[in-house]
């Protein structure tokens, strides 16, 4: 899963995506966000955010664990406990 922050004059949208993906090839895809000067949408797998790519200071992404990974991990070190 990625997590996508991207960071406006004065505000942080953050999204989530499920794509499995390197995380290369998936940062240099959000990159194509900075070809165009006009509106663009980042499309994840529950939401769509329309943006102007002149109004975007920077985008981070980054490699999330998925909920159920997490949640095995809480579960395993509740039981070592």
């Amino acid at each position: 899963m990625k997590k996508i922050k991207i960071i406006f004059d004065n505000q942080i949208e953050t999204l989530l995506d499920e794509d499995e993906s390197n995380l290369e090839e998936y940062s240099k895809a959000i990159s194509s966000l900075f070809i165009s000067g006009n509106v663009n949408i980042i499309q994840t797998t529950n939401e769509h955010l329309l943006v102007r790519p002149s109004k975007i200071l920077a985008v981070k992404v980054t490699e999330e664990p998925k909920h159920e990974e997490k949640r095995i991990e809480e579960i395993e070190d509740s039981v070592t406990d």
